[in-house]
């Protein structure tokens, strides 16, 4: 299946366009506490290849400016995550470190099926204190995890205003269903205002490559932009190969 360019869109958070610097995309683990049944990189809680430090320094450019964003499966996982995201802190020449997170990980505390905000803000203070006073989150929202939790829109409000003038950069990335028996999804979106998310929100249609290969609805796979590079647990750059690198996953154990 070939990929499609695309030029960037400038609606969308984080856009790569034209000049940002170079960016590695690092999934560091192919283990996810979660088994997503569209994840574009076959991770499950079954996974056993995690990423060294060393390997991920093989791939940093040699010159100029860098950013490195930390996905998976679930980097949250990876028991080194914090010390890889301060080890980039203290680099020069990476200008941004990114954590791309299905979220579920995060230590909310509840009182019966309500969020406990005063318990709640002091976990994640511990929890983020282990990574820089300033990166990105990219934080994950479908149907999938909405099925696992229902308080996660909740949580992603809560999330956004613990956030507020800190370092921490909050993205929510919505991955759709683009199929008319899924109502394309729209009550999803209806779910981001509702909750007050919409301007730190992307909304995406799901690709058709990785698990979602055989989703005939599923935009056909492109990326953005060409100055990037993946990189896989096992310590193997792709290049802008989305599809090769998702195969690549399939076959790690």
């Amino acid at each position: 299946m070939t990929i499609d360019l695309r030029p960037p869109d400038a609606s969308k958070l984080d856009a790569p366009f034209d000049g940002r610097d170079y960016r590695l995309y690092v999934a560091v683990t192919n283990r996810c506490n979660l088994a997503c049944p569209f994840c574009s990189t076959y991770s499950a809680p079954t996974g056993t290849t995690f990423i060294t430090l060393g390997q991920v320094l093989a791939h940093v450019p040699r010159e100029g400016k860098y950013q490195v964003q930390f996905e998976g499966g679930e980097p949250l996982l990876h028991p080194d995550i914090g010390e890889f995201t301060m080890h980039f802190s203290h680099e020069e020449r990476c200008t941004r470190i990114i954590i791309s997170t299905n979220g579920s990980l995060f230590p909310f505390k509840l009182a019966g099926k309500k969020i406990d905000e005063n318990a709640s803000r002091v976990a994640l203070r511990s929890f983020f204190s282990r990574f820089p006073a300033r990166m990105t989150l990219k934080v994950s929202l479908n149907h999938h995890l909405l099925g696992h939790d229902p308080l996660l829109f909740e949580k992603a409000a809560f999330l956004l205003k613990c956030t507020a003038g800190t370092g921490i950069d909050l993205i929510f990335n919505l991955r759709k269903r683009n199929d008319p028996a899924a109502g394309h999804d729209e009550a999803l979106e209806r779910a981001i205002d509702e909750h007050g998310l919409r301007g730190a929100t992307n909304s995406f249609f799901l690709q058709r490559y990785g698990r979602n290969s055989n989703d005939e609805n599923a935009e056909h796979p492109f990326i953005v932009g060409t100055n990037w590079c993946t990189v896989n647990p096992d310590g193997s750059a792709w290049g802008i190969d989305l599809i090769g690198r998702s195969e690549a996953m399939r076959r790690l154990g």
